[in-house]
């Protein structure tokens, strides 16, 4: 296993708090000033936000609102019904642009700090020295019925870094069917959950995806119910 300095865990915790501190102050500015530079985006369906705001609350990867031309592939629809169940196309203005104005004002610019090289490190397999990874799996996997884990460790210039993955279930439940025209779904509920740095193993040894290349501390909570 790699080892970690007490001045590599005081650096490591300084940078944890810096992003956070980034992010909450771009999201409590956002939320004011985003109004009118979404509504003029949403009303001319443009790819980035006016004004200049697309640096902080845009998105390179998913589009300012999650649903710009770098997210078409999913059946022109972009990241809306893949992830949420949202048919784009099918919203008026009003909901159009309420969402696109929670996506700029609250996600992106959570996103965004890991272009800050201060509040992020390089997770680009050229920039790191070493890695391991241990668990039965590289990669997250939310729709799973397995059990997963990893813990992931790896050094780059910055220090030493650590990405935590658990996939947990917690109960299942049978399909059942009563007569000829009853079907009671069944399903399953999961623990899930990702924490320290958001990394993706899966990549290293390899190529990682642009806009990929850099990453914060993340801590993701959810308890997923899965359909049979």
């Amino acid at each position: 296993m790699l080892l970690i300095s007490g001045d590599l865990m005081t650096e490591k915790y300084t940078t944890v708090r810096r992003a956070f501190l980034i992010r909450l102050g771009h999201i409590l500015k956002g939320i004011f000033v985003l109004i009118y530079p979404t509504f003029i985006a949403t009303r001319d369906n443009l790819a980035e936000l006016p004004f200049g705001y697309d640096l902080i609350h845009g998105n390179k990867e998913d589009g300012w609102n999650g649903n710009i031309v770098t997210r078409r592939f999913w059946d022109g629809q972009g990241w809306w019904p893949s992830y949420l169940g949202v048919v784009w196309d099918e919203l008026s203005f009003m909901k159009k642009w309420r969402l696109g104005y929670q996506w700029c004002a609250i996600r992106n610019p959570a996103w965004n700090v890991r272009y800050l090289p201060s509040a992020s490190t390089s997770v680009d397999t050229i920039d790191v020295l070493r890695y391991l990874l241990s668990g039965n799996c590289d990669r997250v996997d939310k729709e799973s019925q397995d059990n997963l884990f990893y813990d992931f460790e790896f050094l780059n210039s910055d220090g030493v870094h650590y990405g935590y993955y658990r996939h947990t279930r917690i109960y299942s439940l049978p399909e059942v069917r009563i007569g000829s025209y009853i079907l009671i779904k069944g399903g399953a509920r999961y623990l899930h959950r990702r924490w320290g740095l958001k990394v993706y193993p899966q990549y290293f040894g390899g190529k990682v995806p642009l806009y990929k290349q850099r990453s914060v501390p993340i801590y993701q909570f959810e308890i997923l119910i899965l359909k049979g």
